[in-house]
Order: C-alpha cells, then structure tokens, then sequence
C-alpha cells in the first residue's frame, strides 16, 4: 500500500465534505467552501495513477478488471442511491431537485449520465456525477486490456482521453450529456496515468526532501487557489496541482517521509464512504443546526465541526460494518483467487 496515497484520499474526501457544508451556509463561506472541490481532481488523479499502478507487470484479463471494479464502486453507491430515492418519494421537500423518477433511477444504478435539469448532468445522489466519470474511465481501461502490449494499452486510454476532449473543445456540443463526456475534466485520469508510467523514475528522485516538501506546499495552495480562477479550465487549474501534489506525496514516501499516523489511515480507507454518504449527515444535521439556531456567529463554526465529524464518524462505522464486510462477501462469490490476483488487489488497498 501506498501510505501517502491513502492519506491523500481521506483529505480529498475531507475537502468536498467541507464544500458541501459551507455551500449549505450559502455567501461569502460558500464561495470559500468552493476551494473543497479540489478534493474532486485528487481523487481523479489518484484513480489514474492507482489503475497503472495495480495492472503494470501482471496478467490482467479486461473481465477480470470490470468484475472487480463494479464490485468495489456499485454497492455502497446502489444502497445510498435507492435510499436517495425512497427518500425523495416519501419526503420530497427533503431532497432540493431530486424527483422519484424511475427512469433516473435506472440510469443513476448502471452509472449513465443524463440531464437532470436543464444544462445540469447529476444522478439522483448528486456525488455520483464523479462516479459516472470513473465509470466511462474503468470501461475505456478494460477495453484497452484486450490488447496485448502494455504500451499499447495505455496509450490507447490516452488517446481516447485525448479524442474525446478534443472533439468537447472544438465541437463545443450543445447536448449536456455529450459535454459531459467530453469536459476536459478527464485530463485527470490521464496526469494520473502518466505519473504512474512515470513512478519508477519518481521513486528515484534526487530533490532534496526539503524541496520536496515545498513544492508539496506550493502545490496545496496552488490547488486551493487557483480553483477560484475563472480563466484556465478545471483540468488545469485544479487539475495540474493536483498532478503535482501526487508527484510529491510519490517521491516524499520513497524517500521515507510518510504519514502512517492511524486516524488519517483510516480516514483515507473510509474516503468512499465519506464521499458517497456524507450528503445524508451534513443535510440532516445541518437542518437541526439550524432548527436550533445554531448556524449563525462563531456558533456556526463548532456546529461545523460537530457536522463533519460526525459525517467522519458515520462513514468509518459503514465503512467497517457494511462495506468492507459487502465487498468482502461479493469478491469471495463473483471473483475467484485466480481473477481476484489478476485484477490486481493492490487496487482495493491503494485505491480503497
């Protein structure tokens, strides 16, 4: 396991908690709780980098890899996904923009984008639109496994990458959907593949660790600043930050600098959890925050962070006692030790 890796993972997962909980705040707090959407392209970039990483050098079959994907991603997004949806159906004043559409549903569970409103592409639980990216990315990589050389493979997901930004950007499509897939955004799953392709020379850097812890610095606020910017795409602004904080956290850990303290471990192992749940414990304590008027003044800030704590807390207990015990259940059942070692189970430590 990559420690850096998981650490990153659970302080991604932190940041766009905090993004939601200062948007529900509204003004000034939630155009600075913006910046927590970085947390987004850390996590597009580590998915690049883990998916190189875990299939480089072993024999990995393109069903093997979907099997074991689908079965790390679906479940817990399935479980949150209906019960978004009976939720909707019974209250819906409680759910903003969601309506109990069966057909949404149906595209939401087989991780299909589609408009939602007009211009905006968001499944009925609205943290799925990252899943649908990584979804697109984990389909375009097992078909690049059909192909024998490893070069090949990899390259062909770039080029695909590369084709279907570009025909977004000179196309400009009027369709959401096709926008969607299309955005730049996807640039991230292939910084992280690069930077994969790259680990060997990383792991052998010679940059001083002081430098390395700089640069580390430089690319947080980079990632956290630049966001705001109106000018460069996401890709970049956010995007190449985020490339560079991994390219730090890489290098920092070969050369013996990692964070093995146990609370951000297991945060960083919750990470999934925290992102997919976390809507229904930041709405709901939010709005007994607010029934108790808590939300208001200096007050705000400790309802803030008994909220997220408590999103925290919620989702290492699912994690524990509903996830890992799911997957567990599934992989034994769906995938056996021959496939399971071929999709590569580093993905499941590393990725999570």
């Amino acid at each position: 396991m990559i420690v850096n890796l998981q650490v990153v993972r659970g302080i991604a997962a932190l940041l766009i908690v905090f993004d939601h909980w200062a948007d529900a705040h509204g003004g000034t707090l939630a155009r600075i709780g913006l910046a927590g959407a970085t947390g987004v392209d850390l996590f597009f970039v580590v998915s690049g980098f883990v998916m190189v990483y875990t299939t480089t050098n072993k024999p990995v079959s393109a069903l093997a890899f979907a099997k074991n994907r689908i079965v790390r991603i679906a479940p817990l997004y399935w479980g949150a996904t209906i019960f978004a949806f009976l939720l909707t159906a019974a209250a819906p004043a409680l759910m903003r923009s969601t309506s109990a559409d069966p057909i949404a549903l149906l595209k939401s569970l087989a991780f299909i984008a589609y408009e939602k409103s007009p211009g905006r592409v968001y499944p009925v639980l609205f943290p799925g639109w990252t899943l649908n990216y990584e979804m697109f990315f984990y389909a375009i990589f097992a078909a690049s496994l059909l192909l024998r050389d490893r070069a090949a493979q990899f390259g062909c997901v770039l080029l695909v990458i590369l084709g279907c930004v570009t025909y977004g950007a000179i196309a400009s499509p009027a369709d959401a959907v096709t926008g969607f897939y299309t955005a730049p955004i996807l640039l991230e799953f292939g910084y992280g593949m690069v930077l994969a392709l790259l680990h060997p020379q990383i792991v052998r850097t010679t940059l001083p660790r002081i430098w390395l812890i700089g640069l580390l610095i430089v690319g947080a606020a980079a990632l956290l600043g630049l966001h705001f910017l109106d000018g460069p795409d996401r890709a970049f602004r956010s995007g190449l930050p985020a490339a560079g904080i991994i390219f730090c956290v890489l290098a920092l850990e070969a050369r013996g600098i990692a964070w093995r303290a146990p609370a951000a471990l297991l945060l960083g192992e919750a990470s999934y959890a925290l992102y997919i749940l976390h809507p229904f414990a930041v709405a709901g304590l939010f709005k007994l925050a607010s029934a108790a008027h808590l939300n208001t003044g200096p007050m705000r800030w400790i309802a803030g962070v008994v909220i997220i704590g408590s999103a925290v807390a919620m989702a290492i207990g699912i994690h524990w006692y509903v996830e890992r015990p799911v997957h567990q259940w599934l992989r034994a059942r769906l995938l056996s030790p021959a496939r399971t070692k071929q999709a590569g189970t580093q993905a499941t430590e590393v990725l999570g």
